[in-house]
């Protein structure tokens, strides 16, 4: 679904949901049906860093035709690389189904 996000006026608000380990946000236009996505993990080193550090992605890829994934997964230490890579694998089977 679409809104607006009170920080920054227009921009598009996204619907969060739990895919297991962590969250994901979806940005899709109202409506949407069979468009593309975009499937975005942040950088930071798998140390730190969130699923909202999305800057203008979501505004251009909606005035464009896609529908916009932005996720989190579990940080190092806490998680080592395979269970990093297991919960991107997590969150990218749950869009698709």
């Amino acid at each position: 679904p679409l809104g607006v996000s009170a920080g920054r006026p227009g921009q598009p608000e996204p619907q969060t949901l739990d895919y297991g380990p962590a969250k994901l946000d979806i940005y899709a236009p109202a409506g949407a049906k069979n468009l593309p996505v975009v499937f975005f993990v942040h950088g930071g080193a798998w140390r730190f860093g969130k699923r909202s550090q999305v800057g203008s992605k979501p505004d251009f890829l909606l005035a464009n035709g896609f529908v916009f994934v932005s996720i989190d997964y579990r940080m190092l230490p806490e998680a080592d690389v395979a269970t990093q890579a297991g919960d991107v694998e997590k969150a990218y089977a749950y869009v698709r189904a």
